[in-house]
């Protein structure tokens, strides 16, 4: 298997594991499930057996490989712009994306990119193209981004932060544009606190700038290109849906393949369970198992 097609899957796999840590020894040493297995679990809580097993220094070893890769891939790249931003972004992915797919990513928006580093930027709402100050304005006003994991925690939490310790020193990420102007790549969270509480600009410590990033340029006179965020979230499906679509649904309709969304409305009863991609072209490429979808 291509190495960063299998640090990609063990990473995701684990990190997906909503299970605590006998659980976790468990799945590992039990093929299936039984009593034995059920019983030793039981046994590692109480703390009579696996005590001395370091089974939380074999993840970070799984999370090392991949950051290691991709250090490797990036060397001009900053750590933190490594972890907080690509990682972070291929951790929280669907891992039905293939390695090639994540080398075509990373090639075409980090490979050649030039980074610099800044303290004491100052921060003000016209600094940003018009997309970013869009979203910011939006997000400031109080709309909840539904596709970010915990964001009005999130939210919370930086609004307390900042109240107690004031700007906040861990570094935002930015993507300098051809006239001039930056886009937000990462920090949101903090950003948007802090306009709320100095509307009219404020000084950030530390900002990490992309300087050279073509496909920025290219995102501000063609609107329909793809963005970092929208590369993980592919609109397949017709329609206002978007999302990925059922490989197991695609028909051909006029010399065109379509194909329903992999979700199912409420009560939508379907053939097959749904078989997802993130477009329908993707669909002729067979998957993992030995049969192309599940049947009931």
């Amino acid at each position: 298997m291509d190495r960063l097609q299998k640090l990609i899957n063990e990473v995701l796999s684990e990190e997906k594991k909503k299970r605590d840590r006998c659980l976790r020894i468990a799945d590992r040493k039990f093929d299936k499930p039984s009593a034995y297995k059920s019983g030793a679990v039981v046994r590692c809580r109480k703390g009579e057996i696996w005590k001395d097993l370091k089974e939380e220094e074999q993840l970070d070893e799984v999370r090392q490989g991949l950051l290691s890769y991709l250090k490797q891939k990036l060397p001009n790249t900053p750590e933190y712009v490594i972890k907080d931003l690509i990682y972070k972004n291929i951790k929280a992915a669907n891992d039905n994306e293939s390695a090639q797919e994540w080398k075509s990513w990373i090639d075409k928006y980090f490979l050649n990119l030039k980074w610099e580093s800044k303290t004491n930027f100052p921060i003000t709402m016209d600094i940003f193209n018009d997309k970013t100050q869009n979203k910011l304005k939006e997000r400031i006003g109080g709309k909840i981004q539904k596709d970010v994991d915990k964001d009005i925690e999130r939210h919370k939490t930086q609004q307390d932060l900042l109240k107690s310790q004031g700007i906040s020193k861990e570094p935002i990420i930015l993507f300098k544009t051809k006239n001039g102007k930056y886009e937000l790549a990462e920090g949101w969270h903090r950003t948007i606190q802090a306009f709320k509480m100095y509307p009219e600009g404020f000084t950030q410590p530390n900002v990490y700038i992309g300087l050279n990033a073509s496909w920025v340029n290219e995102i501000l006179t063609e609107k329909q290109k793809e963005t970092l965020r929208t590369w993980f979230a592919r609109k397949g499906a017709p329609g206002k849906k978007g999302g990925w679509v059922d490989c197991n649904t695609c028909r051909e309709v006029d010399g065109k393949t379509k194909c329903k969304a992999c979700g199912r409305e409420k009560g939508e009863e379907r053939s097959k369970y749904p078989s997802c991609r993130p477009t329908a072209a993707q669909c002729k490429t067979p998957g993992k198992g030995k049969t192309w979808g599940k049947t009931k």
